[in-house]
């Protein structure tokens, strides 16, 4: 039997006026945690007044395709609405995927949330 969701997987925060969302699992691969991740993600941004958000991955080391898919429509849903978007801390295995699925060459994606946040302001 799986084990039950956390009740927060994510941590909305502001750095120097921008919307940081950190994903706290470290893995991100079972359905039911994906769902609840998109539920949580969709919450916080629902609850910033903000325009410029970082999704911070730095904790997470392992997601899957349904994942990155969620990872995306978050990207595409912030950009419809005339936001910035950009991924941060991504490293390790999940890099990889990055690189590998080329996310890289259509969404920004930064090695550090501090290197997010100086570009976001730019």
């Amino acid at each position: 039997m799986a084990e039950p969701v956390a009740a927060s997987l994510v941590e909305l925060r502001s750095e120097d006026g921008i919307d940081v969302i950190a994903v706290r699992p470290k893995e991100v691969f079972r359905a039911d945690v994906i769902e609840a991740l998109g539920r949580q993600l969709r919450r916080a941004i629902e609850a910033s007044r903000g325009t410029r958000f970082v999704l911070d991955l730095s904790a997470v080391e392992f997601l899957t395709s349904a994942a990155l898919g969620l990872i995306i429509n978050i990207q595409v849903h912030l950009t419809g609405l005339g936001h910035r978007f950009a991924v941060a801390g991504v490293s390790g295995e999940v890099a990889g995927v990055f690189e590998y699925t080329r996310l890289k060459d259509v969404m920004l994606v930064y090695a550090t949330v501090e290197e997010a946040v100086k570009a976001m302001k730019a």
